[in-house]
């Protein structure tokens, strides 16, 4: 999703549109498929000595590893005022994201989201929780994930408040690896797991994705108590400060417990 045009005109009259495809990458193998204790020394000598890949995509100064199995966490503050030449919009978003790759190829994950929208017409705002159950396979240095809704964990059972049946969440399949910064990289002080959507999730992208930790659109969790993040990404810089700011979380991010609507 482009963050120019978040809430543009043509945005605002699009809100809502959801996508639901998704699938793993064709021939992965499942995390965890080697066993045997001479497979774990071999994986644990070429870890020692990896010297990761320079992928592109994310940037000069940053290189790309294969991530390790665990807990990764975001709590997210995103905001964007957007005009154009017959409305306006003012967005805020909060969100929380744990995602866990369990050893063996098992995942789960959990978020929540408060947004706020307030344009000349009137102001939008929901809160929402979504628990998810999927798998991760490997791909060099990325991990494909792909993740369901599912009420299994009931701590994370689905709620929205306004409820809006009709909104059913949709399936999320990311694309994700390990970026790990060089010395006085201009966002990155520490690695991050770096994800992509491989299937668009339109508005669901909202409160998560960043657009300046890495170039383009990523998610980015850190690992255990996870990182906190706050954006304010203006479509045109002359209609508000730009601010971006990433630090290690203070505690262990919970969207277990749904943000206020900013």
């Amino acid at each position: 999703m482009d963050r120019v045009g978040v809430l543009t005109c043509a945005c605002l009259a699009a809100a809502g549109c959801v996508g639901r495809e998704g699938v793993l990458a064709h021939g992965a193998v499942p995390a965890g498929a080697a066993g045997g204790a001479s497979a774990a020394a071999t994986e644990a000598g070429a870890a020692a000595a990896d010297p990761g890949a320079d992928l592109a995509e994310l940037g000069e100064g940053v290189r790309a590893f294969a991530p390790a199995a665990g807990r990764y966490a975001l709590d997210e503050r995103w905001m964007q005022f957007s005009q154009c030449s017959q409305s306006w919009a003012d967005f805020s978003a909060h969100g929380r994201l744990v995602v866990e790759l369990v050893d063996g190829g098992s995942a789960r994950a959990c978020r929540s989201l408060a947004q706020r929208n307030t344009d000349p017409e009137a102001t939008f705002s929901h809160r929402e929780r979504v628990g998810y159950r999927g798998a991760w396979t490997r791909d060099g240095v990325w991990v494909d994930v792909a993740l369901d809704p599912s009420d299994a964990d009931a701590a994370c059972a689905r709620m929205r408040e306004p409820a809006a049946p009709a909104l059913a969440p949709a399936r999320w399949h990311l694309r994700c690896t390990e970026a790990r910064p060089g010395p006085g990289h201009a966002t990155l002080t520490a690695p991050v797991l770096a994800c992509r959507f491989v299937t668009p999730v339109y508005t669901e992208e909202l409160g998560y994705e960043t657009y300046r930790a890495l170039p383009g659109e990523w998610v980015v969790l850190g690992e255990g108590d996870g990182i906190a993040l706050t954006e304010r990404d203006d479509a045109y810089v002359e209609l508000g400060p730009q601010t971006f700011q990433l630090a290690r979380a203070t505690s262990p991010v919970d969207p277990v417990a749904v943000p206020s609507t900013p």
